[in-house]
Parts: C-alpha cells; structure tokens; sequence
C-alpha cells in the first residue's frame, strides 16, 4: 500500500485494491477485481474479457493482494490483463510467484538485521523500529492500550526479536495482545509459532488455519 500511495501520480486513472484473502472460490478472481473497478458483468461473455477491453486504453496500477490461495486464478486473470493492457501495471503480494511473463518478483524482507553467521536465531537478530512499529499499530488496532510501560515497551522489542522481525508473525502476536498481557505472551512464545496458529476468526483462510506459517520460510 506504501508503494502503491507513492506511485499515484504515475498512473492517470488511478490505483486501484483487491483484497482476495477472504476470498475462497478463485472462479471469482476475475468478478472480484471488476467489482472494485465498478465494471458489471452483463453476463453476455466472459467478465475477463469485458475488463480487458475495458482497461486497453488506461492507464492503471492494480495491486492485488493475498494472491497466495488462489494462485492459478490469479495468474491467468494477471495474465490476460498484461497481453490486452498495455498501460495497465499490476502489484501482487504472494508468497510464490506468479510465474507470469513479465514478472519481477520482490522478496519482502523480514523486519530485522542479524549481525552475525548464526542467520535468525533469536539471539543474533536486532529487530529494527519499524518491527516494534508495526507491533504497536496492530495492537492498537485490537483495542488494547496504547499507552505501554517501559517494562511492556522492552518485553514488545523482545517479542518482536523472537519471532525473528516477521511481519506476518508480529501481527499475529500483536492480535493476541487483545487477551494476553505481553509478558505472558512473551513467555508463551517458547514454541515460537505455536501460539499464533489460533488467532482471530476474521484473519484470512491462509494466515488463521494452525500449521499456516510454513509460508513464512521459517
């Protein structure tokens, strides 16, 4: 989204999100992103082919997020909009690639700077602000205090250096701040991804199911 907000005056007909990581039919890939582009679907053809026709002449940047589930459906809808647009940009967030051409891919790296050969282990990571950042705005968002004691502030930095500055772990523990005071959370973090496997009914399919992180490449 930071992207995204950085690049609007790139692209004369605006930026344009679709969120997919509610989304669980990927036939439906195609309505999803007509729907936040405000095109009906007459039912006349195809809905990807009134987009491209649609988008041919724009010019665009579509950022399609949580790709990850619906991989398959999302690279032929990406696809078909790269051949028929060629103004049109699209930035996708998954954990693989596309493997569309013109692909470039970006890895996201983890919120820390290990100093030393021992790679992520806890004690050879120092997470950097953005890290705890990241944890207190998503513990705000849980409607937790944001008022947080220095003890509490040091035991966020430690929690953050645990889970290795993963930004996907650090919200998920920051959403278990809503039940759990942070030093318990702290000292249930011994198995460090067990405990985030239960979070909120809400998440996403792919970050709320137990045993979901192995995408994070731990």
């Amino acid at each position: 989204m930071q992207v995204a907000a950085s690049r609007v005056s790139d692209f004369a007909d605006g930026v344009w999100f679709v969120e997919l990581g509610g989304l669980r039919d990927s036939t439906l890939v195609p309505q999803a992103v007509a729907t936040v582009l405000g095109v009906h679907d007459d039912g006349a053809r195809p809905i990807i082919d009134t987009l491209c026709e649609l988008l041919r002449s724009r010019r665009l940047l579509l950022v399609i997020d949580s790709c990850d589930h619906l991989i398959d459906s999302c690279a032929a809808v990406i696809d078909a909009l790269r051949a028929a647009c060629p103004d049109v940009r699209v930035l996708a967030t998954s954990r693989e690639p596309l493997n569309v051409g013109g692909e470039m891919v970006w890895r996201v790296k983890p919120l820390s700077d290990p100093h030393t050969s021992e790679g992520f282990a806890a004690q050879a990571v120092s997470v950097t602000p953005d890290a705890v950042r990241l944890f207190l705005e998503r513990a705000a968002g849980w409607h937790v205090d944001e008022h947080w004691t220095e003890r509490e502030s040091d035991c966020i930095e430690r929690i953050c250096k645990r889970l290795d500055g993963i930004p996907l772990a650090i919200e998920l523990a920051a959403a278990r701040a809503r039940a759990l005071p942070v030093q318990e959370l702290e000292n249930q973090l011994a198995n460090r991804f067990q405990i985030l496997g239960s979070g909120s009914r809400s998440l996403p399919k792919r970050l709320a199911e137990p045993g979901s992180h192995g995408g994070l490449e731990l």
